[in-house]
């Protein structure tokens, strides 16, 4: 579902309770076998510089010991480098559960990614906060910046992270926002981005039901840019069948841009005003009166 809620209309809402780092045990596994692995290739090749006659069975198992002793060396280093990340991401999740997205948070954020250093070890918080953002400049109308972080997101960690279910969702939400924020832009841009989503779309549909709603919601965001009305509110109707009070936010904005687009500017204020009965924070509110008043232009500039 459009961000104006991002832990809990884009699947969120679990990671927020994992400090949005949720890792797989396998993955995890992985990273330890890795690890012991390369250490004990290294470890051997060190032993075999230093003594080369030395027993080979002897050889064997040092090795093996001392590639597991340096694997946890490693895994311990990088996990403390993390530590400083892991309590911001902490922070974060924290005061948006508490009052949601806010331009405060939101500079905030802005101002740490400024200073964030990324690399292959801290692409998840990378994306995450830049996903973060990416929901906050689309809820402001400031669609352009909102496409910008979008093409600056490593695609290579989310495509490499895609086999676990966080991952999953992670690149639902990153192809969602790629429709929702191009339908703002150039349709056919909407449409060459479309293309690529709708396989993710195919793949991930039924994992649980905030990615199929998230998935409803771009498809239904596209048909309205493509002024397929009809189609379109079909799928907001389904849509408002979930009992979640972003559902109906998000929802109930929808229906009433279909209604201005239709020149129904009666309608389309209903639709608004339901919207506002749940929204929660100032943000939401505004965004919700930006999309009252651009509606309601269009309808009395084309006299539809």
């Amino acid at each position: 579902m459009r961000d104006k809620d991002i832990q809990d209309n884009m699947g969120y809402r679990e990671a927020a309770k994992k400090l949005g780092v949720k890792k797989d045990h396998k993955l995890k596994l992985a990273t330890v076998g890795l690890y012991w692995v390369a250490g004990t290739i290294f470890a051997g090749i060190i032993m075999h510089v230093v003594d080369p006659d030395i027993d080979v069975w002897k050889k064997a198992a040092a090795c093996l010991i001392e590639g597991l002793v340096l694997a946890f060396v490693l895994i311990f280093s990088i996990g403390r480098s993390f530590d400083g990340e892991t309590a911001y991401m902490r922070e974060i999740y924290k005061r948006m559960n508490a009052e949601g997205m806010s331009h405060q948070l939101a500079a905030e954020l802005d101002a740490h990614m400024r200073m964030f250093q990324k690399n292959t070890t801290n692409a998840g918080y990378y994306n995450a906060y830049l996903l973060l953002l990416v929901g906050y400049n689309d809820s402001i109308s400031n669609y352009n910046e909102a496409m910008r972080l979008l093409d600056i997101m490593d695609i290579n960690d989310l495509n490499t992270m895609y086999k676990f279910t966080t991952g999953k969702r992670n690149m639902v939400t990153y192809q969602v926002y790629r429709v929702i924020v191009a339908s703002r832009i150039d349709v056919s841009l909407m449409e060459r981005n479309y293309g690529d989503a709708s396989k993710v779309f195919s793949e991930c549909r039924g994992i649980d039901g905030m990615i199929d709603l998230s998935i409803d919601e771009a498809n239904a965001v596209r048909y309205i840019a493509l002024r397929k009305l009809d189609e379109a509110e079909a799928l907001i109707r389904n849509i408002l069948t979930a009992d979640i009070d972003a559902a109906k936010l998000d929802g109930n904005d929808l229906l009433g841009r279909c209604a201005f687009l239709r020149g129904d500017i009666e309608g389309g204020n209903r639709y608004m005003d339901e919207a506002l009965k749940y929204a929660r924070t100032q943000l939401q509110r505004e965004c919700i009166e930006r999309e009252r008043q651009k509606g309601a232009a269009y309808a009395v500039d084309k006299g539809v």
